[in-house]
């Protein structure tokens, strides 16, 4: 609230940068407590709605300091992608520090920047972070980003354990956002559907075989017999799935 008031209403431009400097060595200088000082710059920098003006001040704060203590100034301001131009000025450890460090957001008026803050959080082996600012509105991802997304979710990632845990319901409303697209394949789906077992069927080996069930009898629903024996056929090698005994067909080994 403070630095938002004194960036829109009280301080000139100058003023604010010499204001967000010294709040912005304690940070540098390791102190413990903090986190007003975090407050007080995320507050100013992002109550500037004037672009140009934002960098201006993040440039004059930063100026003549190392590309790592501009990346830990950087996580602080608006998440999208004028305050991501800045960062890729910085050497590649300091834009590895600021995709490992930055919390991410939603942004509301731009699916193409979420769909580049999940490709980049992605890149950066931060899978749960990026479904996190997301996970509201899932359909407005790209298919194959969120494919890949769930997919590497399910393998983990890099975030310590108890950062940015999942929902049920928002992994279900990713599942149905991407149940109905014509841009996977069935053997996409198959796949990904498995490696949620746990989480949309219930923990046990009756509820994991009843849902491989469910997927290979709906994928014969929709796959002629003679498909099968192709080399492209769907099998239990190409899709992960275990071949349930009460399958209506056995797919071609």
């Amino acid at each position: 609230m403070i630095g938002a008031l004194a960036a829109s209403k009280v301080l000139s431009e100058q003023e604010l940068i010499e204001l967000l400097r010294l709040a912005l060595n304690p940070i540098l200088a390791g102190k413990e407590a903090v986190h007003s000082y975090k407050d007080l710059i995320a507050g100013a920098v992002r109550v500037l709605r004037d672009t140009s003006k934002c960098e201006r001040v993040l440039k004059g704060v930063t100026a003549g300091l190392s590309d790592e203590a501009t990346a830990r100034l950087l996580v602080l301001a608006s998440f999208g992608k004028n305050t991501w131009n800045l960062v890729d000025t910085l050497s590649e450890p300091a834009q590895a520090k600021y995709w490992n460090e930055v919390a991410p957001e939603w942004i509301r008026d731009s699916d193409s920047e979420n769909n580049e803050a999940v490709e980049r959080l992605l890149k950066a082996d931060r899978p749960r972070a990026a479904f996190s600012c997301i996970r509201y509105e899932p359909q407005k991802l790209d298919a194959q980003v969120l494919y890949r997304l769930l997919l590497a979710m399910a393998q983990g990632g890099g975030e310590p354990p108890g950062h940015y845990m999942l929902e049920h319901y928002h992994v279900e409303a990713a599942f149905k956002s991407l149940n109905g697209s014509a841009a996977l394949t069935l053997d996409q789906k198959a796949r990904l559907e498995f490696a949620y077992i746990d989480t949309l069927a219930g923990v046990g080996s009756e509820g994991k075989m009843r849902m491989a069930s469910r997927i290979w009898n709906g994928i014969s629903k929709r796959t002629p017999n003679n498909s099968l024996k192709r080399s492209r056929g769907l099998t239990s090698a190409t899709t992960g799935l275990p071949i349930p005994p009460n399958c209506r067909f056995r797919p071609t080994m």
